[in-house]
């Protein structure tokens, strides 16, 4: 739940006093995948994704399938590459080069999980996370269009979304960013995000 570089009490479902899945990896597949694995007995009352842009990754293969039967090296080699594309991509180019080659599997997924919510009984909302490049506060924000584009989506398939850009955007970029991440929240950042979310979660 967005633990990477905060510390285990700094983490979002711990401030909201939650339970996580602890999704392995970071695709939005993988994601879907976790919520397949579910045991029929884990209905939860709500299911809340944090989406980041860098989520309509091209990886998507389940964990199980690189775990279980012990291709780990093949699945690094592949992060690796993804990882480094990211860097030579970096910003805005990197996402559009994602999300024009993932749209139709990102609605199959959303369409997968919200399903999978509903035969739990489940409610289920995407919470956006932006880009955290916006420079100054109140900043020209480049990804508002995607953000739009992630949350209709959602609610065509029948899910919840919302734009977590408001609770981070009257501060500059960087106070609530890791030093030279644009995806990560620092601890600061990770607390805005857990106060928007906190009336989701009653």
């Amino acid at each position: 739940a967005f633990g990477y570089g905060v510390t285990s009490n700094s983490t979002i479902h711990k401030m909201l006093k939650i339970d996580t899945s602890g999704i392995i990896g970071y695709s939005l597949s993988q994601i879907r995948r976790q919520l397949e694995l579910l045991p029929p007995d884990v209905t939860p009352k709500k299911i809340i994704y944090l989406y980041c842009m860098n989520n309509p990754i091209l990886i998507s293969f389940g964990p199980s399938r690189f775990f279980l039967r012990g291709r780990l090296a093949l699945f690094q080699r592949a992060q690796d590459f993804v990882l480094n594309l990211q860097y030579e991509m970096s910003g805005r180019n990197y996402y559009d080069f994602l999300h024009k080659t993932g749209v139709s599997r990102m609605k199959d997924d959303f369409r997968t999980m919200i399903d999978i919510s509903k035969s739990k009984e489940s409610s289920f909302l995407v919470a956006v996370v932006p880009v955290l490049a916006w420079g100054e506060a109140g900043g020209e924000y480049a990804w508002r269009k995607e953000a739009n584009e992630v949350c209709s989506m959602v609610t065509e398939a029948g899910g919840g979304c919302i734009d977590l850009l408001p609770a981070l955007h009257d501060l500059d970029s960087g106070a609530v960013a890791l030093p030279g991440d644009w995806i990560h929240p620092n601890v600061l950042g990770t607390r805005r995000i857990a106060d928007a979310l906190r009336k989701y979660v009653k």
